[in-house]
């Protein structure tokens, strides 16, 4: 008798204790992921990037200029934009289900056609897990 009143509750602490195991586990995978992002930005790396990537991307940079993941592609390929260091702090991961929200603050070193800019920025970066695959489905960051 005493078994079946403890039951429900073993089980719910399992289940309670499975689901946190499992959050922390996806927020370090975002975290790995988002590392891969960033270093492949800095490498020009664009096979990473395109599998990175989600295809319907909204990439908002900080001067408000918005570009799809192809025209983001295409920018890098062509060396008009090149970023050269990308140093992030104060990163935090939120998991929404199938969403995973990324915030935090860095500071951009970049060229623009050919004109180098350093600045801070904050962020936020979405990702969305489809396929069993997380991919960035937004980028949005503001000078300060």
């Amino acid at each position: 008798m005493r078994w079946r009143s403890v039951a429900p509750i073993a089980g719910a602490v399992l289940l309670l204790t499975t689901m946190a195991w499992s959050a922390g586990s996806s927020e370090e995978e975002i975290l790995k992921i988002e590392d891969q992002r960033v270093q492949a930005m800095i490498a020009g790396d664009l096979a990473t990037l395109d599998r990175l990537l989600a295809d319907d991307l909204t990439y908002t940079h900080s001067t408000g200029r918005i570009q799809t993941k192809a025209e983001l592609l295409a920018e890098l390929k062509s060396g008009d934009l090149k970023y050269n260091a990308m140093p992030r702090e104060e990163v935090k991961v939120r998991l929404l289900g199938c969403a995973a929200i990324v915030t935090g603050k860095a500071k951009i070193d970049v060229e623009s056609k050919g004109v180098k800019l350093s600045f801070p920025i904050r962020f936020t970066d979405v990702y969305v897990k489809r396929a069993e695959r997380w991919q960035q489905i937004a980028w949005q960051s503001t000078r300060f």
